[in-house]
């Protein structure tokens, strides 16, 4: 264990790991609990230690910290309390034993959680066991309180899921008290409790204690209070700088970090958002446009095809235009095949007519009977019958 060396200290060695555990970044679990949790390292780790280092204090101590600039450590026989500041003492609360045989956990008793200087909601007011616990992450919570205390929290937010809030920002939230024995209350701020992105997605860091009718003071709340573990005289101590105020005191708190987005997701998002509302503007223009042209009782055509509309139109009407100038009328009618047959022919005689008249004075003019018309040129030769 770091400089201490330690010898003879059975391990257990694990062939399977189900799915959740192997989701877990560690190589191993050490435990620092009671003989009484022991199931293979018999004797514990903590009595190796006190055994083969007897002069050591019976102690460790156990930092986390979220500051780069600070290392979060655990130390075995000592502790530092300057890390905290230089005024800082321990504040103790004893282990206490529950059921028959060995100690177990690191289990201390609480007798009150409720909102900072309010205490119409307390949620421990008939006594409760609370463990602290380096190995769950956050404040893990009994089933049967587990809903009571997300509502407790959430009572000012309008839209959260569980323990995860939308637009909301970390001063949205309260700030709890644990209160422990004999006569300890230690304040657990919002920003110890709960971490938020920029974006407004808020994360609380409560788990359900499935099963259980332990509360579990986890990293959340060892990272705002510098711990301490005395084995020799069985209690848990939490350092303060004065009045006990929380993690306020090394930077901001919390095992989950809700990460932003990314630079060029943020602008992705904004492009599709600036398209969306693009289109739906267009569409908005296009159905007025349409109530327009249809009170004006004018044809609707699209925007971008109407100049060429409006181009091939008039090219149509120009070309429709010459044709009407250059074919003379007729009230032939066209769906009869006969009568078509003869307006063609009409006109070859009407035209032959005028090649008469201009060409030769001797020519006769047409001869009317009941029949027909008839034209005799010179020659008094039959040039064409029509029947009309």
């Amino acid at each position: 264990l770091g400089s201490l060396s330690l010898d003879g200290v059975t391990f257990g060695e694990v062939n399977f790991e189900d799915h959740d555990i192997q989701s877990f970044m560690m190589d191993g679990i050490a435990g620092l609990a009671f003989r009484g949790l022991a199931m293979v390292t018999k004797p514990t780790l903590l009595e190796t230690l006190m055994e083969q280092y007897p002069s050591m204090a019976a102690v460790f101590s156990l930092y986390l910290s979220n500051d780069p600039s600070k290392t979060s450590h655990l130390v075995f026989g000592t502790y530092d309390l300057d890390i905290v500041g230089p005024n800082a003492t321990w504040h103790y609360t004893p282990v206490v034993k529950r059921g028959l045989g060995d100690f177990k956990y690191w289990t201390v008793k609480m007798f009150g959680l409720s909102r900072l200087n309010q205490n119409d909601d307390d949620l421990c007011s008939d006594s409760c066991y609370a463990i602290v616990d380096s190995g769950t992450s956050g404040i893990a919570v009994p089933e049967d309180v587990y809903d009571d205390l997300v509502k407790l929290v959430t009572r000012e937010l309008t839209n959260c899921k569980d323990i995860t809030c939308y637009y909301a920002k970390q001063s949205d939230f309260p700030d709890l008290v644990f209160k422990l024995a004999p006569d300890n209350e230690f304040p657990l701020k919002a920003t110890d409790y709960v971490a938020c992105s920029k974006w407004g997605e808020c994360v609380i860091k409560f788990q359900k204690s499935s099963g259980s009718t332990y509360w579990i003071l986890g990293d959340v709340f060892i990272e705002a209070y510098y711990t301490l573990y005395d084995v020799d005289n069985l209690r848990v101590g939490f350092a303060c700088q004065g009045q006990c105020n929380g993690g306020s005191w090394h930077g901001r708190g919390g095992y989950v970090d809700v990460d932003d987005v990314s630079t060029w997701a943020q602008l992705l998002l904004a492009f599709a958002a600036l398209s969306i509302i693009s289109i739906l503007a267009y569409v908005i223009a296009l159905y007025f446009r349409f109530l327009s042209q249809q009170l004006n009782k004018k044809p609707f055509s699209l925007p971008f095809f109407s100049s060429n509309q409006q181009k091939n139109r008039k090219e149509e009407e120009a070309s429709q235009s010459q044709q009407q100038q250059e074919t003379p009328s007729s009230s032939v009618d066209t769906s009869n095949p006969f009568l078509n047959t003869v307006g063609n022919e009409e006109k070859d005689v009407s035209r032959k007519q005028q090649a008469v008249d201009t060409s030769s004075s001797s020519q006769q003019t047409a001869i009317d009977n009941n029949d027909g018309i008839i034209v005799l040129d010179d020659d008094d030769d039959v040039d064409n019958i029509v029947r009309v």
